[in-house]
């Protein structure tokens, strides 16, 4: 793992680590798995809001999840955003 990465998930934990709810520490076991498999930054627009960056999909995230699901005999679940 690229010294990039490796920031970028503790980072993540530190800042998101301790939302509680089991939909959010699945949110955040998702972005830790993207950021693991390089997605890109994308920037989204909210409706009536301000434009904002969020974690897209990279095709290695796509095999990962694709995996996961195979092994799990269940969707993967991207969780809820804290």
């Amino acid at each position: 793992m690229n010294e990039a990465a490796k920031n970028a998930v503790l980072e993540t934990i530190i800042k998101f680590g301790d939302t509680e709810g089991p939909r959010h520490k699945q949110w955040l076991l998702d972005q830790v798995v993207r950021i693991l498999t390089n997605c890109p930054t994308v920037e989204k627009r909210a409706i009536f809001g301000p434009k904002y960056l969020v974690l897209g999909e990279s095709e290695e995230y796509l095999a990962w999840v694709s995996l996961a699901e195979d092994e799990a005999r269940e969707t993967w679940d991207i969780g809820v955003a804290p």
